[in-house]
């Protein structure tokens, strides 16, 4: 039986085992866009499941952007907390990720989503903060339609938008059927269209 490991982080000396190919440096593009992604991540997390240091590989190519998310929802002063927290609970439910129900941004950001759940007022204060005190008035726009959004909407109107997940993969990363996540998204969008410029 062949000994398979993951893909090495730069700077890592580990020899990949299958015919995947070689990952992207992190920071090199958006991960996430191809099928190659797909496979890859769902890989590095089953292997982690034996090999706990593949998950490194994981985490060194998706938390940027769940650090840039987390960012944007709640301000730079909690997004390491947010980050770490995300890749702990992450690691920690990775014998429960199903590679064949689901890509892995849908399934991080959804333990990210998670993860900033338990800091709602802070990210209510912090749109309030952006609304009155934002020099851009398309920021305090978009802070202002934000914090007016109930939160499952704002979650939806967030992944979908800003993080570009998919309809059905926001529907996964929130637990929640597809037709609601549509139906949500919807009504964000309406809210959005109504908000005064």
């Amino acid at each position: 039986m062949r000994e398979t490991t993951c893909v090495p982080a730069p700077g890592r000396d580990r020899q990949f085992g299958t015919a995947v190919g070689e990952a992207r440096s992190p920071g090199e593009g958006w991960p996430g866009d191809g099928l190659e992604d797909v496979i890859h991540d769902a890989l590095l997390i089953e292997l982690s499941r034996n090999d706990p240091g593949c998950f490194a590989e994981f985490y060194d190519r998706r938390a940027p952007e769940i650090h840039r998310y987390a960012e944007f929802r709640l301000g730079p002063e909690l997004v390491d907390d947010v980050v770490a927290e995300t890749f702990l609970r992450g690691f920690r439910a990775r014998h429960g990720y199903d590679a064949g129900r689901c890509a892995a941004r849908p399934w991080l950001y959804g333990i990210a989503g998670r993860v900033i759940g338990g800091h709602r007022r802070r990210e209510a204060v912090r749109y309030r903060a952006l609304r009155s005190t934002s020099a851009d008035p398309a920021t305090r726009r978009l802070a202002g339609a934000l914090g007016g959004l109930r939160r499952r909407d704002r979650d939806v109107l967030l992944l979908s938008d800003w993080a570009g997940l998919a309809l059905p993969e926001v529907a996964t990363a929130l637990r929640v059927p597809v037709r609601r996540a549509q139906t949500a998204l919807e009504r964000a969008y309406h809210r959005l269209e109504g908000e005064p410029a």
